[in-house]
This record gives structure tokens, C-alpha cells and sequence, in this order.
């Protein structure tokens, strides 16, 4: 039981983790390609 339930916590922490990269590289993904795209058209 309590292996399953450290397993558990694992793939929770994990997820919330991943969850946390993904919305934060998300955020900056919107930023860079608004400021990248005008650079990218002017050159």
C-alpha cells in the first residue's frame, strides 16, 4: 500500500510539475513568438 501510494505521489508531483513547465514555456512561447514574428518579418 504504501509503495502504490508513494507512486501515486510521484505521478502527482510529476504532473503538477509538468503541468507548471508546460504553462510556463507556454507563456513564453506566446511572448517570444509575438516579439520573434516582427523580427522575423522586418528581416
Amino acid at each position: 500500500m504504501t509503495q502504490t501510494r508513494s507512486w501515486t505521489e510521484k505521478i502527482y508531483a510529476f504532473s503538477g510539475a509538468l503541468l507548471g513547465g508546460v504553462l510556463l514555456i507556454a507563456l513564453l512561447g506566446v511572448v517570444l513568438s509575438s516579439l520573434g514574428y516582427g523580427i522575423i518579418w522586418t528581416n
